[in-house]
C-alpha cells in the first residue's frame, strides 16, 4: 500500500494495524471500503442473522457484516436467501456447492 493510501481515512487499514481489528472476525481488506460491523455491537435482529450464519458457515459472512450497517438491508437479503432455500429448485447440497463456486469465482472468502 502506498504511503498516501495508508493515510487515507476512507480506505481500510491492513489487518493487524489497529486496536479494533480484534473485534472484527473479517479483515476490512476483505470487505472493501466499508468496514464490517462488530457483531457484538450489532442490533439484536442482526445478531440473530449472524448466529444463524455462524451455525451454518462457521462465522458471519463478510457481506452480511458490511450490510449490518443497514438492518433493513440485512432483513431484505435474508428474505431473499430464505425464499431461494424454500423454493426447492436445488437440493441443499447443490445449493451450497453453487454458493461456494460463485464465491471462488468472484474472489469472496467463504
Amino acid at each position: 500500500m502506498s504511503p498516501q493510501a495508508a493515510s487515507d481515512p476512507h480506505l481500510p487499514k491492513p489487518a493487524g494495524s489497529g486496536p479494533s481489528d480484534a473485534h472484527h472476525p473479517v479483515s476490512p481488506d476483505l470487505t472493501g471500503r466499508i468496514p464490517p460491523v462488530d457483531p457484538a455491537e450489532a442490533p439484536p435482529e442482526v445478531r440473530e442473522v449472524f448466529g444463524r450464519q455462524t451455525e451454518q458457515w462457521g462465522a458471519p459472512l463478510a457481506p452480511t457484516l458490511v450490510m449490518a450497517h443497514c438492518p433493513p438491508l440485512v432483513r431484505a437479503a435474508t428474505g431473499l436467501s430464505v425464499a431461494l432455500e424454500r423454493s426447492a429448485q436445488l437440493s441443499a447440497e447443490l445449493r451450497d456447492l453453487v454458493c461456494l463456486r460463485v464465491a471462488q469465482l468472484v474472489g469472496c472468502p467463504f
